[in-house]
């Protein structure tokens, strides 16, 4: 699977609005903090499976976290 781009800022943004720590959101997807970490900061992107992971936790489009 490839791998996709996605904003920081707008991971970091609706991780917040749910009053989620790194670890928790980690933890609640089965990632390290570190990869949270590093998807918020724009250090590295998800695959393809983890994008829609994401979106479907924060109840969005994968287009949203773009």
């Amino acid at each position: 699977m490839g791998m996709i781009t996605i904003s920081g800022m707008k991971l970091r943004k609706l991780r917040k609005s749910k009053g989620m720590t790194i670890k928790e959101l980690a933890d609640e997807l089965g990632l390290s903090s570190s990869t949270v970490g590093m998807y918020e900061r724009g250090e590295r992107s998800p695959n393809v499976k983890t994008l829609y992971r994401l979106a479907h936790f924060f109840f969005c489009r994968c287009r949203l976290l773009s």
